[in-house]
């Protein structure tokens, strides 16, 4: 039995525990031990408790708390949503990735953890710190998404994929990340890092993306995944097949998004049915921003039982979101507020026609009006949809857990058998230098 340490320290939401999961799940059921660094346990039992079940009784499975970079809010930073990113070093930047003595101390935090866990092999989704912190002592497995796993080996492509060229500033973010990085391999008598993506990705890196959403799509050479969090839509029937105007429209935002407010009483004023869940937010509170003709969830709905029943969603952009109203062929109205949603807004307009309104970009409510009224019955947009639906239907379906799975448990025994021969070669120089003793 080998002990596996799965993390991460970018993100403060559960999407990339939603990613790992799966994998430790599998890697538990073939008999080994998971340790699970968490940056908020409390935050993240719901999802745990659904994964592992009474984990306290028969798993092998140990939750620790882990480190997060925390990136300064906009009170600390008035600017903090102005700052251009164009490559993934502007990104770490905002959270001082930069400042060698905080990676340092962050460095060392990882350390301590793996020092004390003693891992045989790691498995880590957007973890450049550990990393750095654990290079070369245990087989290192790094999950992603196309936007946080960036290809190895080269400067950093475009975030954006429709950028051709790059700002000074970024290659000066980039360079800076990297003095930072080789700072602490100094410190820890380690070897150099060439390139920031290095410590971006794993021995073996696992990019779990849907191409149309990569923004590293044209600079790829090593082959990408499937998402596995994206949920199983098999219905997608036409919008006139679900009652054509008179189906309902679903809302999915977050309850700090900008436009929240706007839209619900946008919708409200329209007449038109409709159901919304805001997370972390009471329904009763709510209730208060929305109309008669609004239905107000208490839990998310099942993308895969009941999204095929609306013929419109208003949402922010998530990848997993994306593709699963893609996949019911359910038109989409984006608004985007980050640049990882914008890319992934960009990836559904092209593949199935979704309208998208850049919240960052402060529209005004009455645009976004325009955009949902015309939407509510444009026939054009509601057969590009279904169309995309069929197209997507087609393609084939990967295990991308089982790859994963597959290409960890080999590198786990390729670490297991280099620890062997090394021991026996350390027994061996021992036995040598006994001889030469009694000699």
């Amino acid at each position: 039995m080998a002990r596996i340490l799965c993390a991460w320290e970018f993100g403060s939401g559960l999407g990339h525990l939603t990613r790992l999961l799966p994998i430790a799940r599998k890697l538990h059921d073939a008999g080994h031990e998971i340790v699970l660094a968490v940056p908020n346990p409390p935050a993240a039992k719901p999802v745990l408790d659904k994964n592992f079940p009474e984990r306290e009784g028969p798993f092998r499975l140990k939750v620790i708390k882990g480190t997060l970079w925390q990136i300064p809010t906009e009170k600390q930073d008035p600017n903090l949503r102005r700052k251009p990113t164009h490559v993934l070093a502007d990104v770490l930047t905002l959270f001082h990735y930069q400042d060698a003595v905080l990676l340092e101390r962050q460095t060392r935090v990882w350390q301590q953890i793996c020092d004390e866990v003693d891992p045989d092999l790691i498995v880590a989704d957007f973890a450049p710190t550990l990393r750095l912190a654990y290079w070369g002592r245990a087989p290192f497995a790094m999950m992603g998404n196309g936007y946080t796993t960036p290809p190895r080996g080269r400067l950093l492509p475009p975030i954006k994929p429709w950028q051709t060229g790059l700002l000074p500033f970024s290659r000066r973010h980039e360079a800076s990340v990297l003095m930072a990085m080789n700072h602490v391999r100094d410190v820890l008598k380690g070897p150099a890092v060439d390139y920031v993506g290095d410590m971006l990705n794993g021995d073996r890196s696992f990019v779990c993306t849907i191409r149309e959403f990569d923004p590293y799509r044209p600079h790829r050479t090593e082959p990408t995944l499937m998402p596995f969090n994206v949920p199983d839509v098999s219905r997608h029937p036409t919008i006139e097949e679900r009652g054509g105007d008179k189906a309902p429209i679903f809302i999915y935002l977050p309850a700090n998004h900008p436009l929240l407010r706007g839209v619900l009483n946008m919708v409200s004023k329209s007449g038109v049915p409709a159901h919304v869940y805001v997370s972390n937010v009471p329904p009763e509170q709510i209730a208060g921003l929305c109309g008669r003709n609004v239905s107000i969830h208490r839990n998310p709905i099942n993308f895969a039982n009941d999204l095929w029943k609306f013929r419109m969603i208003i949402h922010h952009a998530g990848l997993a979101t994306a593709y699963a109203a893609i996949k019911a062929g359910t038109p989409q109205l984006m608004l985007p507020v980050n640049l990882e949603h914008s890319i992934t807004s960009r990836g559904a307009a092209h593949l199935a026609g979704a309208s998208v309104m850049g919240a960052a970009d402060s529209p005004k409510i009455e645009e976004v009006e325009q955009t949902y009224t015309k939407m509510l019955t444009d026939r054009t947009l509601w057969r590009r949809a279904h169309e995309a639906a069929l197209k997507v239907a087609e393609r084939p379906v990967e295990d991308s857990v089982g790859m994963v799975v597959q290409g960890c448990l080999e590198m786990l025994e390729q670490g297991l058998e280099k620890a062997r021969r090394e021991a026996e070669k350390d027994i061996g120089e021992d036995a040598e230098d006994v001889d030469r003793i009694m000699a």
